[in-house]
Formats: C-alpha cells, sequence, structure tokens
C-alpha cells in the first residue's frame, strides 16, 4: 500500500520538479524534496516480491509457478499496453513501428509502464534464484546483493554521462536482481533488532543527500538527464534509502509500534495496488485534459499532497470497483 502511494507521489512531484525552472525557482526545493523522498518507492515493491517469493521453502513446480506468476502478469500487461498505445494514437499519432518498438524492444508504451515488463524477467529466473538461496549461505547472499548494487549504480552512473544507453526488455531486468534478492535478506533480519531512530536518520539523510546532490549537479548541467543521476533508482543514496524504508516499515508494522487499524487498512488495499499502479497516470491527466486544471499556480506544498492523494484515492475507489466484475478484474490483480 505505501510503496504504491509512494509511487503516485513520485510521480507528481516529478511532474513538478519539472515545471519549477530549476534551482532559482522558491517552488524547486519542496518539490525536489519531495520527489527525492519518495524515490524508495518502485525499488520496495520490487523487494517485497523478492521478500515474498524467494522463500526456498515454496515447493511449486516450474511449470506450477511460471503459469501462475506469468498468467497473472501477461494479461495486466497486455491489456494496459493496449489502452495506453489508443490512448497515444487517438490523442497523438504513432506508427506500427513506433509500437512494435515500445512492446518489443524498450516496454515504454507509456512511462510507467516498464515496471510491467520488467518483472516477468524477475519471475522466470525466480525458481533458479529460490535453488540459490538455497544452497548458500547468508553472507554468501550479502555478498552477492551488495555486488549487484554496486555493478548497478556504476552502469546507471556510466550511463548517465559517459554512454547513450537504452534499456530493453532483455536488459532492464539485471540490476534489478540487486532489490529482489535484497527483499529476500531483510526480511529474516529480527525486527526487534531494528534501530527505529537509525533507519529514520538514514531515510532522512539519503533523501536530503540526493537532493542537495541533485540541485549541485543541475547547477552545472541544467535540467537536463545528467543532473538527475543522485535521483535514479541505482544512485547510493537511494539504494540505502530503499533498505531502510522497508526496515521501518517492517518495523513498524510488526515491531509493536503499528497499528490494527493500519494493517487491516493495508490488508484492503494490498490487492489494489496494481490496478492502481497501471491506472493512476489517467487519474492525474483528468484535472488538466477534461476540467482545464493543471494546478499551475498552486505552490507545489499544496499541490503535491492534493494531487497525490487524491489521485490515489479515486485509482483505488475505481480498481475497487473493477475488481469487482468477472472478466475485467483479471486486467488489475
Amino acid at each position: 500500500m505505501l510503496a504504491a502511494f509512494g509511487v503516485v507521489w513520485l510521480h507528481v512531484s516529478l511532474e513538478i520538479v519539472s515545471q519549477t525552472g530549476g534551482p532559482a525557482s522558491p517552488g524547486w526545493w519542496p518539490a525536489l524534496l519531495a520527489d527525492s523522498f519518495a524515490r524508495w518507492s518502485l525499488p520496495v515493491f520490487v523487494m517485497v516480491s523478492g521478500a515474498l517469493l524467494l522463500d526456498p521453502r515454496k515447493t511449486e513446480s516450474l511449470s506450477g509457478f511460471f503459469k501462475k506468476r506469468m498468467h497473472r502478469i501477461l494479461i495486466p500487461l497486455v491489456f494496459w499496453s493496449a489502452v495506453y498505445l489508443s490512448l497515444r494514437a487517438v490523442f497523438g499519432s504513432i506508427s506500427t513501428g513506433e509500437v512494435l518498438r515500445c512492446v518489443l524492444i524498450t516496454g515504454h508504451p507509456w512511462a510507467h509502464l516498464w515496471y510491467l515488463y520488467m518483472i516477468p524477467a524477475l519471475y522466470l529466473f525466480t525458481p533458479f534464484l529460490r535453488t540459490y538461496v538455497r544452497s548458500s549461505s547468508h553472507r554468501e547472499r550479502n555478498y552477492l546483493t551488495g555486488f549487484i548494487f554496486v555493478l548497478a549504480s556504476l552502469h546507471s552512473f556510466l550511463a548517465m554521462y559517459f554512454i547513450d544507453y537504452t534499456p530493453t526488455v532483455l536488459t532492464m531486468f539485471l540490476p534489478f536482481l540487486g532489490y529482489y534478492i535484497c527483499g529476500y535478506q531483510l526480511r529474516s533480519v529480527k525486527v526487534s533488532g531494528i534501530n527505529l531512530k537509525a533507519v529514520i536518520v538514514l531515510i532522512v539523510g539519503c533523501g536530503t543527500a540526493s537532493a542537495l546532490a541533485t540541485t549541485l549537479l543541475v547547477r552545472h548541467f541544467g535540467l537536463v538527464r545528467q543532473g538527475f543521476f543522485p535521483r535514479t533508482f541505482f544512485s547510493p543514496t537511494v539504494i540505502v534509502m530503499s533498505c531502510a524504508v522497508f526496515l521501518l516499515v517492517m518495523r513498524l508494522c510488526h515491531g509493536g509500534h503499528g497499528t490494527a487499524r493500519f494493517v487491516t487498512a493495508a490488508g484492503r488495499i494490498a490487492p489494489a495496488t496494481l490496478g492502481i499502479y497501471v491506472l493512476h497516470p489517467l487519474v492525474l491527466a483528468f484535472p488538466e485534459k477534461v476540467l482545464g486544471f493543471d494546478g499551475v499556480g498552486l505552490h507545489p506544498v499544496a499541490a503535491i499532497p492534493l494531487f497525490a492523494i487524491s489521485a490515489f484515492l479515486v485509482s483505488y475507489l475505481v480498481i475497487a470497483l473493477v475488481m469487482r466484475i468477472p472478466y475485467l478484474r483479471r486486467t488489475v490483480i
């Protein structure tokens, strides 16, 4: 639930950051901080999947695992790719070649749908990773996770500054293997041993460091991709912050600090998280495209919570309704 809301918040703040005009704008810092502190959201999605699926005690057959997982992800992938590509055709123009490129090569029918093209590859590797988890030590897995993170961070840095690199559907999952295995590793941490103050300090420190570093780089490079490396999913600050958020949620939910109401609410919303993820860009576009209200003129301190909370709630209500419709529910769950 929190990761789904974080993704909505991230997309709202990202759009507002792009509208501020740079560090000289009075809205730059509120928008950038809101963006930087939400960068954990999608990595935590991947970590949760790893924590649940890499358990070596699961004894599904290969065919059973693939049938269950691919059935669940391929229907939403095909349906929502068709929806967003249709919207691109109606409100703009897109050639057959571009459609094939989006679907077969880049996995970007719409900006956020790349996740649906990345996660199946992680599922394909899951049975083999379970075998590795079963036969390896905790320390060995820690070394492997750290090694993957280092390589992913270096590759992200090189791709940002030195090479013109575009991930494809065949490669985009590789750096996320670090988060995937890390999720399983962190689930074994004793909740009672998690230092609440320490993880909060890490989150605050990493989010602030990302914002400061981004501002310095934007002043040097301008509002181009080279200025935003500290906010990529594989920058060191985002990796550490994502792990800290994962531990924080574990501590709050299972360490005596959570509340029964929160856990109950999260349990109710959890089945709708995929639907919220795929739908929320349409909900965010509705005020501007239909009502003519784009939030320009609102200060980021007001605009980001307003749009994020509204989009999340509306998306959840729509998806909750769709989940009651027999055939359509398979496109969101």
